[in-house]
């Protein structure tokens, strides 16, 4: 994100409990004229891999795009690199839960899908969603998930992704992005500093599991 914003004040506005129980820093990134805001939303922090340092992306056979209203094909593509994601975080594979998860979930505009492809190949994705914004009446967005396949790593993938991703939200007159990620995750920190996010501090991540079998989702 290229508007590396000064100190402002921050709203006072609740940060929404994340979904787990690790150590996480809070970053988030400002659309133009918005205020710092301290809500934080979990982002796996190993998704996103050390990209800094890395020219933009001009290319190379790769281009990222939003899903709309994707086809059934597109749909299961897309479910097989996720589910390689959910298997890096211990879960089993399922990849035709997977595919009924994100058709619906899609269809029904709960959230985004970005993806970036090669030769009609998903190599990268991103996951987000719109929320309410209560105090600054409006909207902001999340991002939940952004994963790139081990081989096309440091070739700036992530920030490709990124980039498409503010692009959509300032479209929609989104207010500001939020992400999570783990505080030790220096690369991935340093890609979101990069691209114009930054740390909100003073804040704690809760979490309240209501099944026995609960994992961070």
């Amino acid at each position: 994100m290229s508007d590396k914003a000064t100190a402002a004040p921050a709203e006072k506005e609740q940060p929404t409990p994340a979904s787990s129980d690790r150590t996480f820093a809070q970053v988030t990134a400002l659309a133009p004229g918005g205020l710092r805001s301290p809500c934080v939303w979990p982002l796996s922090g190993n998704s996103v891999t050390d990209e800094t340092n890395q020219p933009p992306a001009s290319g190379g056979g790769v281009e990222v795009r939003r899903l709309t209203a994707p086809t059934r094909t597109e749909i299961e593509q897309l479910a097989e690199i996720f589910d390689l994601y959910r298997a890096h975080y211990g879960e089993a594979a399922d990849a035709p839960q997977v595919a009924n998860w994100l058709e619906g979930n899609i269809s029904s505009g709960g959230v985004e899908a970005f993806v970036a492809e090669e030769n009609d190949r998903v190599v990268g994705f991103a996951i987000t969603m719109a929320v309410p914004a209560s105090l600054r009446p409006g909207h902001f967005w999340q991002i939940r998930d952004l994963f790139v396949l081990p081989n096309h790593r440091r070739l700036g993938v992530g920030r490709r992704l990124l980039d498409s991703i503010r692009a959509a939200a300032i479209a929609t007159g989104a207010l500001r992005i939020v992400l999570q990620t783990e505080a030790d995750n220096t690369p991935a920190l340093r890609l979101y500093a990069e691209s114009g996010y930054s740390a909100v501090e003073g804040y704690c991540s809760l979490t309240l599991p209501l099944t026995p079998d609960f994992r961070e989702s």
